[in-house]
């Protein structure tokens, strides 16, 4: 019996190398916001996050074999999650009143970069850690595990606009429930463990929303 991260394995196969390159993509962004925050490193960051969830919006029903058959609760949850995150970011980016600037340097801030450097790097390393190899390992940019944990770092960076609160609730809300069902729960007897990382993250997600309320 297939478990989730047997889907993994020719997905990421059949796709690389967009794993990479929407990884460079995304260190690019990120630099470009950090030392030049303004309209336009915004404008490419929202229509790039846009972009990777809908991708990932449409992976788990469509890219992922039969997963939407033998997983269908994960495969179409996690379709219609990021589907609509692309689209609140996709309405978002043409917004110029409020652009990306990260916030002023603290802990919260070092845990939000801990947290982007985490969904690009440390995840993939943690799943070695419990024994994943690859091909059947979660990476940033085209799975939701690592790409939320990302997500979640970067708009608590930089303080999002009441639209990106909206973004960060969803995300982080569905990091919770993601990480229960993968690592505490399980998927036919396989924990994911570096998802309890996820956990931390929808966590930490929903602690910020809390803060700036």
């Amino acid at each position: 019996m297939k478990t989730l991260l047997d889907y993994f394995a020719p997905y990421n196969k059949k796709i690389f190398p967009m794993q990479v390159i929407t990884l460079i993509v995304a260190i690019v962004f990120v630099f470009l916001v950090f030392i030049l925050p303004g309209a336009t490193p915004t404008l490419l960051m929202r229509l790039y996050l846009s972009f990777t969830f809908g991708w990932i919006g449409l992976a788990y029903p469509f890219m992922m074999g039969d997963m939407k058959k033998t997983l269908p609760f994960t495969a179409i949850a996690t379709g219609i999650t990021c589907l609509a995150v692309a689209i609140l970011f996709l309405v978002d980016a043409f917004n110029t009143k409020r652009v990306y600037e990260f916030a002023p340097v603290s802990w919260q801030l070092y845990l939000s970069l801990l947290l982007m450097v985490w969904g690009w790097i440390l995840y993939p390393l943690s799943s070695l850690l419990v024994g994943h190899r690859y091909p059947r390992v979660p990476l940033y940019g085209v799975v939701l595990c690592p790409t939320t944990i990302f997500a979640i770092g970067f708009l608590t960076a930089v303080t999002p606009n009441q639209p990106e609160m909206i973004t960060l609730i969803i995300l982080s809300v569905t990091a919770v429930v993601a990480a229960a069902r993968a690592a505490i729960k399980g998927y036919d007897g396989e924990r994911v463990y570096e998802d309890f990382a996820l956990l931390a993250s929808g966590i930490c997600g929903l602690a910020r929303w809390l803060m700036l309320r």
